[in-house]
Order: structure tokens, then sequence, then C-alpha cells
């Protein structure tokens, strides 16, 4: 008995001992590869593209703009409507604007969360 004993206590100590090795490892690898997680701030995803405004529509909380590659989305350069997070984000805006904004998806709806004019 004693035989039979000694090998299945030893295998269950060493694979008590090896799990948490384990989880640590692979929390260590996910943030090394540099996966987003949820616990990140939207601070550090947020990604500023250039583009000019080609219309406003107040009423609808839209605007168009004329974009460069918004790296975030993985999206390449094209013009297209966007919603606005905030509607006082379109306060002053006019067609041939220069802005730059941080955009991100609500759904499947791409809405601009941040917009600024470029200084100069």
């Amino acid at each position: 008995m004693k035989d039979v004993f000694t090998p299945v206590l030893l295998a269950t100590v060493l694979s008590v001992a090896w799990l948490p090795t384990q989880a640590s490892m692979a929390h260590t690898d996910n943030v090394t590869v540099g996966k987003s997680s949820s616990w990140q701030s939207a601070d550090t995803q947020q990604t500023w593209t250039s583009g000019t405004v080609v219309r406003v529509s107040v009423e609808r909380g839209k605007v168009t703009i004329e974009h460069g590659p918004i790296k975030n989305l993985e999206m390449m350069a094209m013009t297209m409507p966007f919603t606005v997070a905030d509607a006082s984000l379109l306060e002053g805006l006019a067609a041939g604007d220069k802005i730059e904004f941080v955009a991100s998806m609500n759904g499947d709806e791409l809405v601009v969360v941040d917009l600024r004019r470029p200084a100069g």
C-alpha cells in the first residue's frame, strides 16, 4: 500500500505547486505580448487621427470627415460620416476645418469621442 500511496501523494503535491506558476506565466505572457485587457483605461487606447471636415449636421449629431488611417480601428483613409459622442464637439465646426479626432466603435456605429483643432 505504501508503494502506491507515495507516488500518488508526490504527484498531487507537485501538480498543486505547479499550477500557480503556470497561472503567473500566463498573465505575464498576456502582458508581454501586449494584448489589450479590459482593465486598461480608455486614455491608453486613444489614437488621434488627422482629417478635414466635409459636412456638419448638428441636428443629427454627425460629422463627415475626410481622414487618414485610423490605426486603433485598423481603418484605411477615406471620407465617411461619424456620430459624435457629445453634440458640443460640433460647436463652431464648419466644412473645410482641419481637425484631429479620436474615434471608437459603439456596436456597429463609428463614434467621434474627442475632437480638437490642431495648433498652428
